[in-house]
C-alpha cells in the first residue's frame, strides 16, 4: 500500500467518525480540500466514487 493510499483510508475514517468533512479536516489539521482530494483518491483507487454514494437515511 502507497502512502497516498493510507492517507486516503485515514482520511475516509476520519470523516465517518466525524459525519463531516468540515469537522474532521479541524480535527486532522488540513483544509477541508485536502481531505476530498484525499478521499477522491482512494476512491478512484478502489474503483468506487460519489457516483455509488447514496443520501443518508432520513430520521
Amino acid at each position: 500500500m502507497r502512502l497516498d493510499q493510507f492517507s486516503g483510508i485515514v482520511a475516509f475514517v476520519k470523516v465517518a467518525e466525524a459525519k463531516s468533512f468540515t469537522r474532521a479536516a479541524a480535527e486532522l489539521g488540513v483544509a477541508p480540500a485536502s481531505l476530498s482530494e484525499a478521499v477522491k483518491g482512494l476512491e478512484s483507487v478502489l474503483g468506487c466514487g460519489s457516483s455509488t454514494a447514496r443520501p443518508a437515511a432520513s430520521a
